[in-house]
């Protein structure tokens, strides 16, 4: 019976994630093709994926510069939509951008003795907030979720860490399950500078 359980929770390792991505994969597709029918199942995020590509293909090309900068000085003065349109630019930059801003992987202490540590990124080293002066800016994402927190620390509380950031996240994301085993254990203090 124990290697009947053995057996179970080694298939559940294997097949849980593998399932649920495939069907992140599938909900996406089906999504899009219920907007836009398709006669075809996932024609619509092939489409949709080829038409983003395009996009880019488009922006990158000096013709289009000036319909891009148009179409960006627009979106962010339309009073509601500014708000959604920068927000998410400035996330998908922050990943996809030339100024990745969750590639500096830190530790913030929480407690004056450094006895409790939060595993984030530095995304700003100087804010121009009245009262911030010499604190800098670390998110937090929260674990299995697409959401995360923004604290603000004395630089002398936090320390980057020489971990890919990919590790780090993957740890966060994951509730401190996933990532690399030897990015977890050794944490190696960085300078500020």
């Amino acid at each position: 019976m124990a290697t009947l359980i053995k057996w179970f929770i080694r298939g559940a390792g294997l097949t849980v994630p593998i399932g649920l991505s495939l069907y992140a994969v599938w909900f996406v597709a089906r999504t899009i093709d219920g907007v836009l029918p398709f006669p075809y199942p996932g024609l619509g995020l092939v489409i949709l994926l080829a038409s983003i590509t395009f996009v880019g293909f488009l922006a990158s090309r000096v013709a289009f510069r000036s319909a891009v900068i148009a179409t960006d000085a627009f979106f962010k003065k339309v009073p509601v939509v500014r708000l959604v349109y920068t927000s998410t630019k400035d996330l998908v930059s922050s990943f996809t951008g030339q100024r990745k801003s969750f590639n500096r992987p830190c530790v913030a202490s929480m407690s004056a003795d450094g006895s409790m540590l939060a595993l984030g990124f530095v995304t700003r080293d100087a804010l121009t907030f009245k009262g911030t002066e010499g604190m800098v800016a670390v998110y937090f994402p929260q674990a299995y979720n697409f959401a995360g927190n923004v604290l603000l620390f004395r630089r002398d509380r936090v320390r980057l860490i020489d971990t890919p950031s990919a590790d780090v996240m993957a740890f966060v994301v994951s509730g401190g399950v996933s990532g690399s085993k030897s990015a977890a254990d050794t944490i190696l203090p960085v300078s500020m500078s």
